[in-house]
């Protein structure tokens, strides 16, 4: 790897600490017999050059225009989902100082994560061990609800 990806990558980990966001989505949609998690890593900002810049140096990944909305402006979003997210969050994970453990996390979700595709949907234990990761994630994002985890738990994810 050159010294430009590099110091590329150690500085949209910087950005990625402070201005992004590392979650597990989880969707229930009434013609589902079963929830969906999803890998997500999303950076917003109000300009849109930081997510063209972001996009360009990853080539992977989206962008959208959230509309405004009651007290906030309107907001560009880049993201990625799923193993794009893992790809990008495992060339951040060595720059990382916040959410190191976040994108540990969310890596071991994305690769522990199976996938079933028919009429049964997804078997209870698959469901009850992405609701787990979910879980763990939304409290890891949740500086209220933080102390929940015990220690030994929050970077138990290699």
């Amino acid at each position: 790897m050159t010294e430009e990806k590099q110091l590329g990558f150690a500085y949209w980990a910087g950005v990625i600490d402070s201005d992004g966001c590392i979650q597990i989505r989880k969707s229930t949609a009434k013609k589902r017999k079963t929830p969906t998690h999803t890998l997500n890593v999303s950076l917003g900002q109000k300009n849109k050059l930081l997510v063209d810049e972001i996009k360009k140096f990853f080539e992977v990944g989206h962008i959208i225009l959230r509309s405004k909305r009651e007290r906030s402006a309107a907001q560009w979003i880049f993201y990625v989902l799923s193993n794009d997210a893992v790809y990008c969050l495992e060339k951040l994970l060595p720059y990382l100082k916040l959410k190191k453990e976040r994108a540990k996390l969310g890596i071991a979700f994305q690769k522990n994560r199976k996938s079933y595709i028919g009429r049964r949907g997804t078997p209870q234990d698959e469901i009850e061990k992405r609701e787990q990761y979910w879980l763990r994630m939304r409290i890891m994002n949740s500086p209220q609800d933080r102390h929940k985890l015990e220690p030994r738990l929050v970077g138990d994810w290699d």
